[in-house]
């Protein structure tokens, strides 16, 4: 069935004539995995899923409060954040953690010291939506070591908050965070290197606020809908004219 699945699936890729990717890694990965010729491809981001733009403001980095968002929290790595924010409490006593995404977690008792659920917020609902915000703008690292990731719109959302990420380096997550830029990256699973590199950003508020405005700024360049519908908009031209070259060459 699977092989069935994924053979008529490769069929309806091959019959496309252009294929749009939110990330350069779907990009490789159908021109790898699936055998689409990579001038079919053209890779033109994903937008951040907020109405508005908050404002920069004037963030207080001395404060150990880190942002954990999703929905799924085992595959987005809530066990081992869970385990890495502990070792992070044996430091700082007044570090906090925020999750935001799951409707219901059950804590383990020995896990739970120092972190606040918040449950499922809807950003459309005015009281949720104000919770929401308020949480982006009072945490200074956001936190997603996930075991597997399509691609991860949360990062982007707190990156244009202002707030440093440290993520997984797999996936599309090495286009989202340069390493000592706007945020670090650690190895799918590694529960050493997560609490030594959040133990270290939080160690250094200057350095957060540097990789705040630095996110921001990646960001608002690369990831709003203005932006992909202008990459979406040029690739459509491109292949226009090349249309027209070779019909002149014909």
């Amino acid at each position: 069935m699977i092989k069935r699945a994924l053979s008529y699936e490769k069929e309806v890729y091959q019959g496309l004539e252009k294929i749009f990717t939110m990330s350069e890694y779907l990009k490789r990965s159908f021109c790898e995995d699936i055998g689409i010729d990579e001038k079919k491809i053209a890779c033109i981001g994903c937008g951040i899923n907020l109405d508005e733009i908050p404002d920069e403001v004037d963030k207080d980095y001395e404060k150990k409060n880190i942002l954990f968002i999703g929905r799924d929290f085992v595959r987005k790595g809530g066990e081992q954040i869970l385990r890495a924010f502990k070792i992070v409490r044996e430091k700082f006593t007044n570090a906090r953690l925020f999750i935001i995404g799951p409707r219901e977690l059950n804590l383990p008792r020995e896990l739970s010291s120092g972190v606040v659920f918040l449950g499922f917020l809807s950003k459309n609902d005015p009281t949720q939506g104000e919770v929401f915000r308020r949480t982006l703008q009072e945490s200074s690292l956001f936190v997603m070591p996930s075991l597997y990731e399509p691609f991860g719109i949360a990062p982007l959302e707190a990156m244009v908050n202002q707030i440093p990420c440290i993520l997984t380096n797999g996936w599309a997550f090495p286009e989202m965070v340069r390493p000592g830029f706007n945020g670090e990256l650690v190895e799918c699973g590694d529960t050493n290197d997560l609490p030594e590199k959040m133990l270290s950003l939080l160690s250094s508020p200057s350095r957060l606020k540097e990789m705040g405005s630095a996110g921001r700024k990646l960001v608002l360049e690369n990831y709003t809908w203005d932006t992909v519908v202008a990459k979406l908009v040029s690739a459509l031209r491109q292949d226009v004219q090349d249309v027209a070259v070779n019909v002149a060459s014909a």
